[in-house]
């Protein structure tokens, strides 16, 4: 067997695995909170919904890893086509919780769609993006459908309210628009549009221009809308280099709203200190970059896009995560759901790719190479005329 293969899918599922287990330790931890609202109250449920979709999380990313990822090309559009529904179903059918209408109720079991709209994006991007890279120098004919696409899911997502995961995907889907090959004098003016169009449409909306008032100057924030922030932040305080100890957080009994979910890495910090979340960063950045390494060393389009989105994806959930818990951007909620499927996908494309001997995937559009100069258009395959060595693909 190839050791670099093995290497690079080792270190993917030991480093995933270490950071599951960590997340369990601490939400066990954090679950303590439950008690200050219900000394009654069973302590370990939170433990043990974690611990079922753990087991339907390994098997989803067991499965994600044993059948060609070729095969999700013609299923990218059905799948965001599916998201499309569901998204519109929250906004007829979902319950209100908090001001918010996010989720699909089946039983007892919730979802959000929004969050499948990550992946589904994902693959219909990679999808479209690796038929049409042709055209991805023009963005009228290669980049503009798809921003349709975008602006539509972008669309249902937004009056849920959820403005941060509609910037979140608008942003990831301009990024991967450059990892495909799309050229950076058009890129900028996009990403200049989708910032100034969120800013203008938070600043009119009065619950979320408040949290920017209170993030600006918190010293006036009279409604308390800093509150998560300001504890937080002494439990990061008190976590000092090594932690307080596994158990031992006091921020957690009632101190920090949403310990056990949404500020669950000010627990961590407090617990387990600098150091423990030093090493936790190191963990999520091995993702990342092993992600990336899997993207450029695969000569499908396909699935260089697919390895560097699904590591995109997780790699800029965390840094948005740790910056709201850390007072840097003002507050809103990024989950990282499907975390363990994204992981699959991309052990599914290095399983692939990292192959002594390439396989042959004439049959599908190949990563175009960019030249030297900046700005030129990418090199193609069909134009080069050479073999894969003779590129110097991996």
């Amino acid at each position: 067997m190839n050791l670099r293969r093995s290497a690079v899918i080792l270190i993917l599922f030991i480093v995933t695995m270490a950071l599951v287990m960590a997340g369990l330790v601490t939400l066990t931890s954090s679950s303590a909170s439950l008690l200050s609202k219900n000394p009654k109250g069973n302590t370990y449920i939170w433990l043990g919904r974690q611990l079922m979709w753990l087991a339907f999380g390994l098997g989803l990313m067991g499965l994600s890893t044993q059948f060609d990822y070729n095969l999700l090309r013609p299923w990218a559009r059905r799948l965001l086509l599916l998201t499309i529904g569901l998204l519109v179903a929250v906004l007829w059918v979902g319950p209100t919780v908090k001001g918010a209408t996010r989720w699909l109720v089946m039983g007892p079991i919730g979802m959000q769609p929004s969050e499948l709209a990550k992946l589904t994006l994902i693959l219909y991007l990679a999808e479209s993006w690796s038929r049409r890279y042709e055209d991805l120098d023009s963005f009228w004919r290669g980049a503009m459908p798809s921003f349709l696409v975008i602006g539509t899911v972008i669309g249902l997502i937004f009056p849920q309210p959820d403005k941060g995961t509609a910037f979140f995907l608008g942003f990831v889907c301009v990024v991967l628009w450059f990892i495909a090959g799309g050229r950076l004098k058009r890129i900028i003016p996009i990403l200049a549009i989708l910032i100034v169009t969120t800013l203008v449409l938070v600043l009119h909306d009065s619950y979320s221009s408040s949290r920017i008032r209170a993030f600006l100057n918190p010293d006036e924030d009279t409604a308390g809308r800093n509150y998560h922030v300001h504890q937080s932040k002494k439990a990061l305080a008190n976590g000092g280099w090594f932690g307080v100890g596994i158990g031992e957080g006091r921020q957690k009994l009632g101190f920090i709203p949403e310990s056990h979910t949404d500020f669950i890495f000010s627990v961590y910090a407090e617990e387990l200190g600098f150091v423990g979340c030093v090493v936790m960063l190191a963990f999520f950045s091995a993702i990342v970059t092993l992600a990336v390494y899997v993207g450029l060393c695969c000569e499908d389009l396909f699935g260089s896009l697919l390895a560097a989105g699904c590591g995109l994806c997780i790699g800029l959930q965390v840094l948005l995560n740790i910056a709201v818990v850390t007072g840097c951007i003002p507050t809103t909620g990024i989950s990282l759901p499907l975390f363990m499927v994204m992981v699959g996908l991309i052990i599914n494309v290095a399983r692939s790719t990292l192959r002594s001997s390439p396989a042959s995937v004439d049959q599908y559009p190949r990563r175009p190479q960019r030249r030297h100069r900046m700005g030129t258009a990418p090199v193609r395959n069909a134009e080069c005329g050479m073999r894969n060595a003779e590129c110097g693909v991996l």
